[in-house]
């Protein structure tokens, strides 16, 4: 997890891969339809970037879901497919 920061508007339209203007017209909609966090209360636009990583992750579909069940063989198999790629 990466260390936990302020997200600008300027810093979802990065993430989102969207305008700034884009992303400051609809970030409502996304909180009240996608439930995506609201900013941080007193820090204006500005949203907890642990809070953000958490919503990208669970709009990911489920096959792509960390699932810390499967088996540990699973998981060595990944390691070991990108330890071949470096």
């Amino acid at each position: 997890m990466q260390e936990r920061r302020l997200l600008g508007i300027a810093d979802l339209a990065v993430i989102f891969d969207k305008t700034t203007s884009w992303t400051y017209k609809n970030w409502r909609k996304l909180c009240k339809e996608r439930k995506f966090p609201a900013p941080i209360e007193g820090f204006g636009c500005n949203w907890d970037s642990r809070a953000v990583e958490l919503w990208l992750d669970m709009q990911l579909p489920d096959y792509l879901k960390v699932n810390d069940n499967q088996p540990k063989k699973y998981w060595q198999q990944i390691l070991d497919a990108n330890a071949a790629n470096l």
